[in-house]
């Protein structure tokens, strides 16, 4: 008879325990601390005016976990907690619990998840109205998480010099912006909601490229995108329900184009130089570059296609 256990079942249960140590953790910036050198309890109670039993109980658990390692009593960052949730690290993605564990997100999926599925889904955020505050909450959450992505997504576009670039659902900016600072003289508009775009003006000036970063608030369906040879970033969680009534918009752009093959979508792959799809020399009849015609394929997700190369290991 094989072995039986309720483990996983009360791991289930109790998984939003573990939401709330890291959520705690980063409030007090537990990490950082210790990766200072602040390591004991009664130590880090005394830096985060917490309760020294508080602490006790949240580091122990966190170590069970296996976000931290205890000798003694002294505690110390795993490697990967040093990388990604020490503030000082350049890795440091801590903020993005501030959207993922909002309570506007966990509501969608614990205040009655019974009903989510028998109606096929929970109501949701109504995430496409005018400037919907939980946006802007994703925007600043958002930045540090992206910004490695946006770096080698602007590395691979800055080998064709783009000069103007559409950020569609630009949201906290930092792939139009990592493009403005990879190619010198490259202007940048994005478009989101207002609200969102704040936080975006905000990064731009930060990274010092605000002259050439300009906005464009409104629904990516409405707004009048301009004119000329323009590049596409594209947000990662974009569909295709999203993509198709924006192709007769693209394409405007396309037939108007100087770029020719430049252009980063699959219907433009460069045969000799390698596929956006894989890096390597294209070998896939839809990405065949005929008479210089644009094709009607999907587009490349340049977002995707970089996230893949990292974990891939490919320069």
């Amino acid at each position: 008879m094989a072995d039986v256990s309720p483990a996983l079942f009360i791991d289930a249960v109790l998984a939003f325990q573990q939401t709330a140590a890291i959520k705690a953790a980063l409030e007090l910036d537990l990490f950082s601390k210790v990766a200072g050198g602040t390591n004991t309890a009664e130590a880090l109670a005394k830096r985060t005016g917490a309760a020294v039993r508080g602490i006790r109980i949240l580091c122990d658990y966190l170590t069970v976990r296996g976000h931290l390692e205890k000798q003694g009593d002294e505690y110390r960052l795993t490697p990967s907690t040093a990388v990604f949730l020490d503030r000082s690290s350049p890795s440091w993605i801590g903020s993005i619990v501030e959207y993922l564990a909002a309570p506007e997100m966990i509501g969608l999926f614990l205040d009655d998840p019974a009903s989510y599925v028998r109606n096929g889904g929970s109501i949701g955020l109504a995430n496409n109205a005018p400037d919907h505050p939980i946006w802007v909450k994703f925007a600043r959450a958002m930045v540090a998480f992206r910004a490695p992505v946006a770096t080698r997504v602007a590395s691979e576009l800055a080998r064709w010099s783009p000069r103007k670039v559409l950020d569609i659902a630009a949201s906290h900016g930092m792939f139009g912006i990592a493009v403005a600072r990879a190619v010198p003289g490259a202007e940048i508009t994005a478009v989101d909601w207002q609200a969102v775009l704040s936080v975006a003006r905000e990064s731009a000036e930060a990274a010092g490229v605000s002259d050439r970063y300009h906005t464009l608030a409104g629904s990516a369906f409405e707004v009048d995108w301009g004119s000329g040879s323009i590049w596409f970033c594209w947000p990662t969680s974009s569909t295709n329900s999203i993509m198709q009534p924006l192709w007769d918009s693209f394409e405007r752009f396309v037939r108007a184009s100087s770029l020719g093959a430049a252009l980063p979508w699959s219907s433009w792959c460069r045969t000799r130089t390698g596929c956006l799809h894989d890096s390597r020399p294209c070998s896939h009849s839809r990405c065949s570059v005929r008479r210089r015609k644009v094709r009607r394929t999907r587009p490349v997700n340049l977002r995707t296609w970089a996230e893949r190369q990292d974990l891939e290991g490919r320069p």
